[in-house]
């Protein structure tokens, strides 16, 4: 007869016990997959406990944190980057430059310096390994040079403790490699720092870098090629370009420039003397400018009209 079947076989109706017993084993082993896989590729944990770690990522995003906002305000004008290349700026006091002439039958010695700007392009901050964000996405707001790494930290915080304490291993890594890029800046930051104080001990002056006084501004229209600094992008006024619709110096990144006028050379030491006539330039970032320097103080000393 028709839908008869003729096998002999009694069909088995599906229970759906079977399948679900698939389905969560299923999961089970992809979940014990992800955990494998996590563990192989993140730093192997130690005997390091859980609260240590802790305390120790918290400390490294805590103090990272402090040395760049003393940093960020060198910065130069971050433009519209994504993750913007780090370009810092600093007045410094780089070179010494001495002289002796004669004029009027008079011979004399004279040793100056001048605040200069420099400007140095440190690149991209490292960026937080494949082995982290494959198990947690970072964020990084546009525009910001490091990503939130408090809250990177908080989310990772949840993770099973057996794959965190591996998780806080390579995280660690990854904040202590931030610190010696952040670190190489602040070293150069700091340098003006160090030949000031030399200045001044060879010459019992009282230097300062300070920053640039309101005196020391001028407007864009009176900004002149060769003695015109802009403090956002540490450039001078000839490397700007003037806008149609403004008649405005603007910044090769984009703002518009704001200038000052560069401080005038600073006499360090000027006396009479019968030196011979010469002229030199001193490097005082290095020891062996500063100790050549040295040895020309003392020599044009010798020479002094008592």
């Amino acid at each position: 007869m028709a839908g008869t079947s003729t096998s002999g076989e009694k069909a088995q109706p599906a229970t759906g016990t079977k399948r679900k017993a698939e389905v969560e084993l299923t999961a089970d082993d992809f979940l014990k997959d992800l955990r494998n896989k996590a563990q192989k590729t993140l730093a192997s944990g130690d005997d390091k406990d859980l609260e240590y770690m802790v305390k120790l990522v918290r400390g490294l995003i805590a103090a990272n944190t402090e040395i760049w906002e003393r940093c960020s305000e060198h910065m130069v004008h971050k433009g519209d980057a994504v993750i913007p290349v780090i370009k810092m700026k600093k007045l410094c006091y780089e070179q010494a430059f001495a002289k002796t002439s004669t004029s009027y039958q008079t011979q004399s010695s004279s040793i100056t310096t001048q605040l200069v700007p420099r400007t140095k392009d440190f690149g991209k901050a490292p960026s937080i390994p494949a082995a982290l964000t494959d198990i947690i996405a970072s964020y990084q707001k546009i525009g910001d040079v490091l990503p939130d790494y408090e809250t990177y930290f908080r989310t990772g915080a949840l993770l099973q403790d057996g794959i965190l304490v591996s998780f806080l291993k390579s995280f660690q890594t990854h904040l202590e490699q931030v610190q010696v890029f952040l670190g190489g800046i602040e070293e150069w930051l700091s340098e003006p720092e160090s030949t000031v104080g030399f200045l001044n001990g060879l010459f019992k002056t009282d230097l300062k870098i300070g920053s640039v006084k309101e005196e020391q501004m001028c407007t864009n229209e009176q900004a002149t090629p060769g003695s015109s600094i802009c403090i956002k992008c540490c450039m001078s006024r000839s490397a700007h370009v003037k806008t149609s619709y403004t008649y405005k110096w603007n910044c090769r990144n984009g703002p518009v420039g704001s200038f000052y006028k560069l401080p005038a050379a600073v006499t360090l030491l000027r006396t009479s003397s019968k030196a011979p006539v010469m002229a030199t330039t001193f490097d005082i970032c290095t020891e062996d400018g500063r100790d050549k320097l040295r040895a020309f103080v003392s020599f044009v000393n010798m020479y002094v009209q008592k």
